[in-house]
């Protein structure tokens, strides 16, 4: 190979289903957490923050994805994940898309079922 694919992370790759088998077999944790920062594909970076041991990076995690996609399925994806109550709300009346404020709203529902 070239000189600069030999050093290339594959989970850096626009081939999904290379960069998503990379994550799958990666378990160090530091890794994981680049690859949620530099990972090329939204799905990617979704995978690895579900596999994060520490919820709060996972989180802002899911809150960037929210923030930066500009796909509505990442979007969707990153709010079904989160569980920060505020951002939740906000996001369930002023998100321009009402497939994600429904989204946010269902899962508000579920973070809450049982508290009333």
């Amino acid at each position: 190979m070239g000189l600069f694919k030999d050093n290339y992370p594959v989970w850096k790759d626009y081939n999904l289903e290379k960069a998503i088998k990379a994550v799958e077999k990666e378990t160090d944790q530091a890794k994981m957490y680049e690859i949620t920062n530099d990972a090329a594909l939204a799905p990617v970076r979704l995978l690895a923050a579900t596999k994060l041991t520490d919820q709060s990076l996972a989180q802002r995690t899911y809150a960037d994805l929210y923030n930066r996609s500009l796909f509505e399925e990442d979007r969707k994806r990153a709010v079904e994940k989160m569980t920060d109550q505020k951002l939740l709300t906000y996001i369930s009346k002023k998100d321009l898309d009402p497939g994600i404020r429904d989204e946010a709203k269902l899962r508000l529902y579920w973070l809450n079922k049982g508290k009333t």
